[in-house]
């Protein structure tokens, strides 16, 4: 009984490390400061305002190598709103470092690990606050980095 038990509990935790759980990918504009630059935000679900208020915002960059935190996005999606017309989203964030590629399936990497399964979607938007801040879904993924 003891040798069944122990083989059960190692294969239950390594279930654990790979469960997935929801993340929302929304896109928004900085309307505050006038520059209409980029934002992305990243929920565990379809946010309510209290949720977009609170989430750390990743602005669009060029570069998100290193140690630079942000999004780079490739493909006239990026610009257009059409989720599908984007080739590669790549993440730096708190929660790590991946990337969403089209001609993967929509696969979201870290290096070479699949580290999820998106898919593009606009099937979501949200309009917060008293300057009326305006976003919408790009993706919703099942990972196990949130």
């Amino acid at each position: 009984m003891k040798f069944f038990g122990l083989p059960l509990a190692i294969l239950t935790a390594l279930q654990l490390q790979y469960a997935a759980a929801d993340m929302y990918i929304y896109q928004s504009q900085d309307t505050m400061s006038g520059t209409g630059a980029d934002i992305y935000n990243f929920f565990t679900g379809h946010p309510s305002c209290n949720d977009v208020n609170s989430a750390t915002n990743y602005m669009g960059r060029d570069d998100v190598s290193g140690r630079r935190s942000g999004v780079n996005c490739d493909g006239s999606g990026c610009w257009n709103g059409n989720p599908n017309d984007i080739t590669r989203l790549e993440m730096n964030t708190k929660f790590g470092h991946m990337t969403i590629y089209k001609d993967r399936g929509w696969k979201m990497y870290d290096g070479d690990r699949v580290m999820g399964y998106c898919k593009a979607s606009r099937d979501d938007d949200f309009l917060c606050g008293p300057w009326g801040r305006s976003g919408f879904m790009l993706f919703y993924c099942q990972t196990s980095v949130m």
